[in-house]
């Protein structure tokens, strides 16, 4: 396991969701936290990518018994007039019509099994810390069973008696929405063929995403939908989805998928869901997912779809050290977080 932040060349401040993973078949990774600070699983001599956004990719080889790296990221100086072919001759909607017609080409290989890491924090509008919910396992992406789940370690925190009480009726509720980053799974109206005349589509840039060009497109209605507006990241070669992001009316982020491809497919890497609660909470979901193949590890009949009802008692810890995950790839704790925990 090593450890280590990840910086701005300029300001050395952390970077968050900066990518890390390795240069192996499977592409294994996870990503910063807020803080910039990151955790992954790897053997001597691999090689390490950090991705983000904005930035140069760079790599560093684990080439002697090292735990904790500290990584500087330069921003990224992009010229992309030498690759965009066709993008005088394409309209923003016909990029997304061609990405949806090449939609299971690119992203249908099932069953497909991952492991993941998946954390949900629930805290009031002054970051007053409630719950911490956190979930090791394998799961079973199918495209027409949706997902199914394999725990292997569970731990859930709750930091006041009230947030006991309602972990108790709400067991697991935002692991539900894991299932929402499938794409098949929840096919929004922004991808679906005969509804794309509902939205209007604009090319705004092309960027460098995991080192391939993608098309950003925005997109927007003004259908009494609850998201008005979002981004579609295609890549430029495969015309694969890499991103796809949903916008609160404020303009921030609510829900950001993130695909890599590995092999001729690409698959789900992370996601992020934010959002608030009619009580005035707001809860924070991050899942990381590390593809495996088309076989588990685990028998088919160990995946269970999830019950979200019962007591957590046996869940309920006040130990939130690091050691707890071994040699599992997760996500440090931001320092807020941690903070009150402590």
């Amino acid at each position: 396991m090593i450890k280590g932040k990840v910086t701005d060349e300029k300001t050395s401040k952390g970077i968050a969701g900066v990518h890390v993973y390795t240069a192996q078949k499977n592409r294994r990774g996870s990503v910063s936290n807020t803080d910039g600070k990151f955790a992954l699983r790897v053997s001597l001599g691999s090689t390490i990518s950090f991705s983000h956004i904005g930035y140069q990719t760079i790599t560093k080889k684990v080439d002697e018994q090292v735990d904790y790296l500290h990584v500087v990221l330069s921003p990224a100086v992009q010229k992309l007039q030498e690759v965009i072919v066709t993008a005088e001759e394409l309209t923003a909607l016909d990029i997304v019509k061609n990405a949806i017609d090449k939609l299971d080409e690119n992203h249908n290989a099932v069953p497909a099994f991952f492991d993941f890491y998946s954390r949900s924090v629930n805290f009031e509008l002054d970051s007053t810390l409630n719950t911490i919910e956190e979930y090791t396992g394998q799961l079973m992406e199918t495209k027409s069973h949706g997902t199914r789940f394999y725990f292997d370690q569970v731990r859930i925190g709750a930091f006041s008696e009230k947030a006991k009480e309602e972990l108790r009726g709400f067991r697991m509720i935002e692991l539900q929405k894991v299932g929402e980053d499938n794409i098949f799974e929840l096919r929004e109206d922004y991808i679906r063929k005969n509804r794309l005349k509902r939205y209007s589509y604009k090319i705004i840039e092309e960027i460098m995403l995991f080192d391939r060009p993608c098309h950003v497109i925005e997109f927007s209605t003004d259908r009494n939908t609850y998201y008005k507006r979002g981004r579609l990241f295609i890549d430029m070669e495969s015309l694969a989805f890499v991103r796809k992001t949903l916008e609160k009316k404020d303009g921030t982020i609510a829900h950001d998928v993130t695909f890599m491809k590995i092999g001729d497919k690409w698959f789900l890497k992370k996601a992020v869901d934010v959002h608030r609660s009619y009580a005035g909470y707001i809860t924070s979901r991050i899942t990381l997912y590390n593809y495996l193949s088309e076989e588990s590890r685990q028998p088919t009949e160990n995946f269970k779809n999830l019950n979200t009802s019962g007591l957590v008692e046996e869940y309920i810890t006040d130990k939130f050290d690091e050691d707890y995950w071994k040699n599992k790839n997760y996500i440090p704790l931001p320092d807020w977080v941690m903070r009150q925990i402590k």
